[in-house]
């Protein structure tokens, strides 16, 4: 018997949390399933997470940090054990992937901090990419989309156009360039979902990173529709 299932056990037979007892029944069966996926690679607390919200609705994966000793522990060992299991992987990094310098901490500390300031400014830019397009538009990226692919008419496909000028539109773009994520340790994962690649943390739901996506191809479209017009004119 595995050191994570005897921690299971020993937690079934002395917890009187029925709430928590479940969410534990819950992280077995989502570790259980990532681990039988064709594959199956390494997971995260993240991953774990967005398989019990999609599943069940919870525990989150803030839900399991919050409780480290418990629900995050039995994760952390389901994690070590099939990280063993696996065996040495390849050694195929990705493009832009840093590695730390794990022989001198000083210099290792400061390449985390130096990474985690690039986070924040990615997410500072995400954060201002949806103020601009809040101001341009009275509607949603989403609303916005279907007004256009109604047939509406052109005031609507003015609308669009008119809610996120070109350079809106290229920095969205540029946003999901996948170099230029995985330089900032940020992937757009299986599910859809902006993730951290080293923490898990969720900077954006796959709705979103949808939404954006389905936004600037939508007044792309419009926008090269308009100057075919021009052209034929």
């Amino acid at each position: 018997m595995s050191v994570s299932d005897d921690f299971y056990n020993n937690l079934l037979a002395n917890s009187a949390d029925a709430k928590r007892l479940i969410s534990l029944e819950r992280l077995k069966t989502a570790c259980d399933a990532l681990e039988k996926q064709p594959k199956a690679s390494e997971y995260t607390v993240a991953d774990i997470g967005r398989y019990c919200e999609r599943q069940w609705g919870g525990p989150k994966s803030q839900s399991i940090r919050n409780a480290p000793n418990v629900l995050k522990k039995y994760v952390e060992l389901r994690i070590t054990e099939h990280t063993e299991k696996l065996g040495p992987q390849p050694n195929q990094p990705s493009i832009g992937k840093r590695q730390l310098n794990m022989a001198d901490p000083a210099i290792a500390q400061q390449q985390f901090q130096l990474a985690l300031a690039e986070i924040h400014q990615l997410k500072a830019e995400v954060a201002r990419l949806k103020a601009d397009v809040q101001n341009y538009a009275p509607l949603t990226p989403d609303q916005l989309v279907s007004l256009a692919k109604s047939g509406a008419g052109e005031p609507y496909q003015a609308a669009v156009r008119a809610a996120a000028p070109a350079e809106v539109v290229t920095a969205i773009c540029t946003l999901f360039d996948k170099q230029r994520l995985r330089g900032c340790e940020l992937i757009l994962d299986a599910n859809g979902y902006l993730v951290n690649e080293v923490t898990g943390n969720e900077l954006l739901p796959a709705d979103a990173v949808l939404a954006l996506k389905r936004f600037a191809e939508e007044v792309k479209r419009i926008s090269q529709g308009t100057l075919t017009e021009s052209n034929s004119g």
